[in-house]
């Protein structure tokens, strides 16, 4: 039995923070919203109509394809831009959970910092979600590999590929999960060990798939409560400004220009989506460094899982 941590206690963690830095997670979502709209208010200005064109567009229509494409190529500089700006965001507030789980008397300047940790953590991320996409594409390119064989060798019979379906489906979704699950503490040994690690993590998840599966699944579950439980806030008091267009708003903002943005809605829209990420951080990355630190705690030697 390799367990060694309180599953709820881990899956709670997030919560137990804000219960216990409210005036720092304050601190978190007003430092957020000012970064988005900025970010937000930016991309408006270099091109608002190109924007809002682009979102009332039907992805899955090849005509509109094209025409997504031909307008976002002017508008790819800054796209890039406002994305490094945003992983860099997420960079330094993950880091501040790790900081806040793992370092708690560490608590000046809110837990956020802009230096080396930051740097190895925005790497480490980087790294995890290429991962687990070459993960999840590798797992596609197989799973149409079965399917074009089977199909083949049965003729085309429908009810073999279908059924090679209904089984490859479920397993590129096992396997993405498997790699997320196992890979999870790239995060918090990078800033733990105070270097990038992201095959570190196989060895400190060994024997532990099932009990961080539902520690995640819990804080995910958790988390969807929250989250609508602030859309409908959010939805509430949009509708005291804008009526039944202002609740609308709420889901889709009109980002044609800057000043259509920045309505009493769109701030509200604003201060809700703030808020939702920094719980969003707190919620789902608390749990990996409690983990690890219930670890530490029970003398389990994780330093060794390099």
């Amino acid at each position: 039995m390799m367990q060694q941590f309180s599953i709820t206690d881990a899956a709670l963690a997030g919560f137990r923070m804000v219960r216990e830095h409210p005036r720092t997670i304050a601190i978190w979502g007003v430092l957020l919203m000012v970064l988005s709209g900025l970010s937000t208010i930016l991309l408006i200005a270099v091109g608002g109509p190109e924007l809002q064109a682009f979102s009332e567009m039907d992805p899955s229509s090849m005509a509109d394809l094209g025409e997504m494409a031909k307008v976002m190529a002017p508008m790819a500089p800054i796209m890039l831009l406002s994305t490094a700006l945003n992983l860099v965001i997420s960079a330094v507030v993950v880091t501040g959970v790790m900081r806040m789980v793992l370092r708690p008397a560490d608590s000046a300047t809110a837990y956020l910092r802009l230096g080396i940790d930051e740097l190895r953590q925005g790497a480490a991320l980087f790294l995890y979600y290429l991962l687990i996409l070459g993960i999840y594409f590798g797992a596609v390119f197989v799973g149409a590999l079965v399917i074009g064989v089977i199909g083949a060798a049965s003729g085309g019979q429908g009810l073999l590929v279908g059924l090679a379906v209904m089984i490859v489906l479920p397993a590129i979704f096992g396997v993405t999960i498997y790699a997320m699950v196992r890979f999870s503490f790239a995060g918090v040994l990078t800033f733990a060990q105070g270097r990038i690690t992201v095959m570190g993590s196989l060895p400190l998840t060994k024997g532990r798939f099932w009990p961080l599966v539902g520690t995640y699944l819990l804080a995910l579950v958790l988390f969807m409560i929250v989250y609508a439980a602030t859309l409908v806030l959010g939805t509430a008091i949009a509708a005291i400004f804008g009526g039944l267009t202002g609740a609308g708003a709420m889901f889709q903002s009109d980002i044609s220009s800057v000043s259509a943005f920045l309505t009493p809605v769109g701030i509200v829209r604003l201060v809700i989506i703030s808020a939702l990420s920094v719980l969003t951080m707190l919620i789902l990355f608390a749990p990996a460094p409690e983990v690890y630190r219930q670890l530490k705690a029970g003398e389990t030697d994780v330093d060794t899982f390099a």
